[in-house]
């Protein structure tokens, strides 16, 4: 006659498995997260090769940040959207995402204006690349969140905090990481000191506080990587 098990034995044997679930989960969350971050990792060396060929197609120009600025949908004229346009960007719904960025940054054409990646446009936009002294220092572009809106995106990157600034902020989203893409075609995960993620954030607990990130607002230091270097 087969032996029945008990009912301690069954609850020993949840008990168990609740436990060992316990431990696993976490670790597979950070396996998923960790994948997620070199999906973007990915994503940046593809966005980093469009702007290499976009320069290679205008005589070693980077594209400007706006075509119009004075236009009443300037926003929509912006260097993903004319990145896109021109055939470098083939697939603006993967390419302008980043997959730890919960919500969608392009559901229409038109909304690249709302990617997950802010372009380092107030050294880099519309320079000849000659200009760059020391490319692989110079950030290209990098992981942002729209800093009065922290659920959108923004494709343009400031070098320093601003909780009012509309435009895009350093993102930490990687594990406490920002992804970046430097002028010379590499892309790098920069560990910085946050505390929380990017809705804690405060002038006193932000990515600009760590390194590289520090000298945004100083031009001319030799510690601004998105300075000209």
């Amino acid at each position: 006659m087969r032996r029945k098990f008990t009912l301690i034995e069954l609850l020993v044997v949840i008990a168990i498995i609740a436990i060992l679930a316990s431990m696993l989960l976490p670790a597979l969350g950070k396996a998923k997260d960790k994948a997620k971050g070199v999906s973007c990792v990915n994503i940046q060396k593809q966005l980093n090769l469009a702007f290499i060929l976009y320069k290679d197609s205008n005589n070693g120009y980077y594209p400007p940040w706006c075509w119009n600025t004075s236009a009443a949908n300037w926003l929509n004229l912006n260097c993903f959207r004319l990145m896109c346009n021109e055939g470098f960007i083939n697939d603006r719904k993967t390419t302008l995402m980043c997959p730890s960025f919960a919500t969608p940054a392009i559901v229409n054409a038109g909304d690249e204006y709302k990617a997950h990646f802010g372009y380092n446009y107030l050294k880099i936009a519309s320079i000849l690349d000659d200009k760059i002294a020391n490319p692989s220092a110079t950030l290209l572009f990098a992981d942002v969140f729209r800093c009065r809106i922290p659920t959108e995106g923004r494709f343009l990157l400031v070098p320093w905090f601003d909780t009012n600034a509309n435009y895009g902020c350093l993102d930490a989203r990687h594990g406490q990481a920002v992804n970046v893409a430097w002028c010379d075609g590499h892309v790098s995960s920069e560990k910085v000191n946050v505390a929380g993620n990017r809705t804690a954030y405060t002038t006193t607990n932000n990515p600009y506080l760590s390194a590289p990130f520090t000298k945004g607002a100083t031009d001319n230091d030799p510690n601004n990587h998105f300075d000209l270097y």
